[in-house]
C-alpha cells in the first residue's frame, strides 16, 4: 500500500500516536518545535492514514484515538480561525443607495422592489 502521508505529515502522526505527549504539548510540538504550519498539513491524508492503522488494530486505544481526534480538531480550527481572520481584514464593501430612475427600472423588470432600498 501506498503510504500518502509526506515526511514532515509523517512525525506528525507519530507525535500524535506517542503516549507521552499531551494533545496540548502536541499542539506546541507541531508549532513551535516542529516548526510546522497547520496549513501545510493536510487533515484528510492524516485521518485516512490513521484510520488505516486502526482497521489493522486488534485493540483499541481510546486514549490514543481522542487525542489524535483533539489533535485534528485543534488544527481545523486553527485554519478556520485563520480563514475568518483574513476575511475580516478586507476592507467592507460598501453599496450606495439606488436612485429611483434604477428602482423603477428594476420593478418593471422584476416585478418587485428589493427590500433594503424600501428603507
Amino acid at each position: 500500500m501506498d503510504v500518502v502521508v509526506s515526511l514532515d505529515e509523517k512525525s506528525l502522526y507519530e507525535l500524535i500516536l506517542s503516549d507521552d505527549l499531551t494533545y496540548e504539548r502536541l499542539i506546541i510540538n507541531i508549532i513551535k518545535e516542529q516548526k510546522l504550519d497547520p496549513w501545510d498539513i493536510d487533515l484528510e491524508k492524516l485521518a485516512n492514514r490513521y484510520l488505516e492503522v486502526l482497521k489493522t488494530l486488534k485493540k483499541i486505544n481510546f486514549r490514543v484515538s481522542g487525542k489524535f481526534l483533539v489533535a485534528a480538531a485543534i488544527l481545523l480550527r486553527m485554519k478556520s480561525d485563520a480563514l475568518t481572520k483574513q476575511e475580516s481584514e478586507q476592507e467592507p464593501i460598501s453599496v450606495s443607495p439606488l436612485d429611483r430612475e434604477t428602482l423603477k427600472m428594476i420593478k418593471q423588470k422584476f416585478g418587485f422592489i428589493p427590500y433594503d432600498q424600501i428603507f
